[in-house]
């Protein structure tokens, strides 16, 4: 079976008319070389269709995100995506009453804190005469635990109609949506 002279002929080109081709410079062609994208044949002379196949390559290679990177992409993707839910959860969570932020949470403790501060300071003078006119033991322990017990009652957070914290309102995040250009 003899060799078909039509596939070993290799058509040479030169750099202008393969620029032309390809719809680039002179000078890109070159570098083009340089890379081994087209393949050069001699001096100013590329062989027409090794050089459009390479190009052709070249030009496709281009337009697709190396694996790792369109990898990495997606995962950062898919952790916004996650992180926004998570957010949006949050957020929902806090306005239905479910969670409390912590700002609100130290603000009630210190006025529980500041009630309880001045009912106990306040305690001693409140009970010292009217103990000391006492003689009975169980009588003075009765009337100090009435007493205790009437000073303990100004704190509201362990009682079932006292007062909680509370976040209805995230100030500040609202407009944050607003920001992302959703709108």
């Amino acid at each position: 079976m003899a060799d078909d002279p039509e596939k070993n002929e290799t058509v040479s080109w030169s750099t202008a008319k393969l620029a032309n081709v390809l719809c680039v410079s002179t000078r890109r062609v070159q570098q083009l070389a340089d890379d081994g994208v087209v393949k050069k044949i001699g001096h100013g002379k590329y062989d027409l269709a090794a050089s459009i196949q390479g190009y052709i390559e070249f030009v496709k290679a281009q337009g697709q995100p190396k694996d790792e990177d369109a990898k990495g992409l997606e995962k950062e993707k898919i952790r916004l995506t996650k992180a926004r839910a998570d957010e949006a959860e949050l957020k929902l969570t806090i306005l239905r009453g479910d969670a409390v932020l912590m700002p609100d949470v130290e603000a009630l403790i210190a006025e529980e804190y500041g009630s309880l501060r001045q009912g106990l300071s306040q305690y001693p003078a409140k009970v010292a005469s009217k103990v000391s006119l006492m003689t009975e033991a169980a009588e003075v322990q009765a009337f100090l635990t009435d007493e205790l017990e009437e000073t303990l009652g100004a704190l509201t957070a362990d009682q079932p109609d006292g007062r909680k914290p509370e976040t209805r309102s995230l100030d500040g995040l609202e407009d944050e949506d607003d920001s992302t250009g959703d709108s």
